[in-house]
């Protein structure tokens, strides 16, 4: 028999052993990887649920609208729209806080309910907004989303791209607004929902309102609130927007929007006295108690303490309260105020009304 040395034996025993150990650390990274893959599909899934993104600490990352699958919209979500790189269209937006009041108020009396701002630019998509202290405010409700849309990818959609495309919509006198007359019209025959402006406090839930509706101001017909849903409300919706386009006015600040209304609903409503309109083949014009309280011309009443009692008085049963953002945004109202708006601001958007410093 053959004897074997000492240092053969080592490295018989090494030959043995190599394969153990690269069978153990072959298992080690392919385990380590496999956390590793894991663990980037949770952040990835994370990131995509909240949609939040922060790409640095002063801007935030926002999706295209069209981005998102259908079933994440559902048809009783809330809309607020910003038009205003309509008219800058390099300008990166922030909120400011009246409009974040708004929309905090809309979150916080619809918990369940999904609210999204839609930023709209005219052919290139927003990707990055301010993560302003605003803005944190009122995404720090889980039901609040932001998201982007380019107008002419759209409108493209929704198969209304000649209009943009024509340019007449760009070149109107009151671009920014007469965008958003078009545009809520486009978001609501798409997914069905709630449109508002960003010059609205929201007091109630809006389940028990009408599945279709706008709301009568005065003895004249507005559409800072419009609801349409279902079939009826995107036969309506196609109606208003019809409208608008064949008989668009860019000189004339109210053409496509009051007055737009007005012109389809006296045919479907079979009267041209505003005040007539009431259910219209299903279809509702809800009254003034309701929707605008406090009118145009008593808009100063929102911010003068001395009316403070009669307003809140005024309001009490309605689900919105319009402070008139065209007409009062220029009025400052201090933090300590007492003023009508002050009360209902520190109650429907608490958050937002917290970053008042010296003027809210």
């Amino acid at each position: 028999m053959r004897k074997i040395s000492y240092n053969q034996y080592q490295f018989k025993v090494l030959l043995y052993d190599v394969p153990k150990k690269i069978f153990i650390l072959l298992f080690l990274f392919i385990f380590t990887l496999i956390l590793l893959y894991i663990n980037l599909e949770k952040s990835e899934q994370i990131a995509k649920k909240h949609e939040r993104l922060k790409v640095s600490e002063s801007t935030l990352f926002i999706d295209n609208i069209l981005d998102m699958k259908k079933d994440d919209i559902p048809k009783n979500s809330i809309f607020f729209l910003d038009t205003t790189r309509m008219k800058s269209p390099n300008k990166v937006r922030d909120l400011t806080l009246r409009q974040a009041c708004s929309i905090e108020s809309a979150a916080v009396t619809n918990e369940n309910v999904k609210v999204f701002i839609v930023l709209v630019s005219p052919y290139k998509t927003l990707d990055q907004v301010k993560y302003t202290p605003a803005m944190e405010a009122i995404l720090s409700y889980k039901n609040v989303h932001v998201n982007s849309m380019n107008l002419l990818q759209f409108s493209a959609d929704a198969l209304y791209d000649n209009f943009v495309a024509n340019g007449n919509l760009l070149k109107s006198r009151f671009v920014k607004q007469h965008t958003s007359d078009f545009v809520r019209m486009l978001i609501l025959i798409k997914y069905g929902g709630t449109y508002i402006d960003t010059d609205m406090i929201v007091r109630k839930k809006l389940k028990d309102l009408p599945s279709n509706f706008i709301c009568r101001d005065h003895g004249f017909l507005n559409a800072a609130i419009i609801r349409l849903q279902n079939n009826l409300g995107k036969k309506v919706g196609k109606l208003f927007i019809d409208d608008l386009i064949r008989n668009f006015n860019g000189s004339e600040w109210g053409w496509n929007g009051p007055l737009m209304l007005t012109r389809v609903l006296t045919d479907l409503c079979q009267t041209s006295n505003v005040n007539e309109m009431i259910n219209c083949n299903g279809f509702h014009v809800l009254n003034e108690d309701i929707c605008y309280p406090i009118n145009g011309l008593e808009w100063n009443q929102l911010f003068n303490e001395q009316h403070a009692s009669k307003v809140l008085q005024s309001v009490e049963h309605s689900y919105f309260v319009h402070f008139w953002n065209k007409l009062s945004q220029h009025e400052k109202i201090a933090c300590n105020s007492s003023a009508a708006y002050a009360q209902l601001a520190r109650k429907f958007c608490p958050k937002t009304f917290s970053l008042c410093h010296e003027y809210f």
